[in-house]
């Protein structure tokens, strides 16, 4: 038992409808129950259950209409292991629970790896888990609402269109999964989470960004490649990665490439940087970009073969996006690595780098007897 479980709905009882799913934009196909969500459901041949966020429609009182990208873990998992055998695909649609529990959803973690044990690392508590009405799957038992139901794997519905994260609605109605809810478990006065994708600032462009980047300098460092750190600025809607390194050039790019595109390639331009340039301060990035990064060998394409790319990326064409076909570009801007330091690489003249360190400490002791605030403005 739980505080999910203070009512509980089964068969004719079930109705979708008595819900508040909001009409998120103007232009939606229809009402979207789950956008801010924990989608739970478990590999048939392993005991691996994932979560992930994907966007759910109210069809009518009984259904849900969805769209998971083919490379997705979702996506993988039914067209693999449900639809060739002809088996409905049990999942549980869970709105409400704790904040970390959905961040870590956003992220592709990693195949056959926990999110309950990384959202409960990530909280320093476990995650109380309480089994569905009527499946085997697991779900956050402080959680506000839960949706169990089964992806058909012979039927679909109309899905969409809607306002996805990128800021741009890039397709129009299109033929989604079908799911049947078979049970509906909620709290007395139950809080339905939800969220509105647009143009950054939103929820996602500022939660998002941070568990990828996690996820991806772990993919990194699995492979030996030599990453300090990995960030994607909000307001890149998860379509730039900037990478820091210990030491950088081809090799180490086209690495890092390989990493990025070996299942799915989510974004399409990544900025390489040196161990200099802090990657979460955009100036420093955009310095390094404009100083450092050649207009002939410091940009490396590569195509992103398709069932691989990004659906949802608003420069692919119509056609590429429905392949799920792109490409990606690496703006490398490291020094290469044959560049000597003492004849070949420029000297950096900024406060960190060309005066001795107790002079910089003398100057940040006294900062503000000198008449500046912590701004650097008089």
């Amino acid at each position: 038992s739980g505080p999910c479980k203070e009512n509980i709905l089964l068969g004719d009882d079930v109705d979708l409808y008595r819900f508040p799913a909001p009409m998120v934009h103007e232009g939606d196909g229809g009402r979207y129950i789950g956008t801010w969500d924990i989608v739970v459901f478990q590999d048939p041949a392993s005991e691996w259950a994932n979560w992930g966020m994907y966007r759910f429609m109210v069809h009518n009182q009984r259904y849900m209409v969805g769209f998971p990208r083919r490379h997705s873990h979702l996506g993988m998992i039914l067209h693999q292991k449900f639809v060739p055998e002809g088996k409905s695909m049990p999942i549980a649609l869970v709105l409400g629970a704790d904040p970390m529990c959905h961040q870590v959803a956003t992220a592709s973690y990693g195949i056959g790896v926990s999110e309950a044990d990384y959202a409960g690392a990530l909280r320093q508590a476990p995650v109380e888990l309480v089994k569905c009405e009527t499946s085997d799957l697991l779900v956050p038992a402080q959680s506000e609402i839960v949706i169990e139901g089964e992806i058909l794997p012979d039927m679909t519905a109309q899905e969409g269109p809607f306002g996805e994260y990128p800021g741009y609605r890039t397709e129009g109605a299109r033929m989604g999964v079908l799911c049947r809810v078979k049970a509906i478990t909620f709290r007395n006065s139950p809080i339905l989470t939800m969220i509105s994708l647009g143009t950054p600032p939103d929820d996602n462009s500022i939660a998002t960004p941070i568990a990828s980047a996690i996820a991806v300098k772990r993919r990194l460092r699995k492979r030996d490649i030599p990453v300090t750190d990995v960030y994607s600025p909000p307001a890149a809607v998860l379509h730039i990665a900037v990478i820091g390194v210990k030491s950088g050039g081809r090799k180490v790019a086209e690495s890092i490439l390989d990493a990025l595109t070996e299942r799915r390639a989510d974004w399409s331009k990544v900025i390489m940087v040196d161990e200099d340039v802090n990657v979460f301060d955009m100036d420093q990035v955009m310095h390094a970009l404009a100083t450092k990064c050649h207009p002939n060998r410091g940009i490396i394409h590569r195509e992103v073969e398709a069932g691989k790319a990004n659906p949802l990326t608003p420069h692919y064409t119509p056609e590429e996006r429905r392949a799920y076909k792109g490409a990606m570009a690496l703006f490398d801007c490291t020094w290469p690595p044959e560049w000597s330091k003492e004849t070949r690489i420029p000297i950096k003249t900024s406060f960190e780098t060309i005066y001795p360190k107790e002079l910089q400490d003398m100057v940040v002791k006294n900062w503000k007897e000198y008449g500046f605030t912590e701004g650097g403005e008089r």
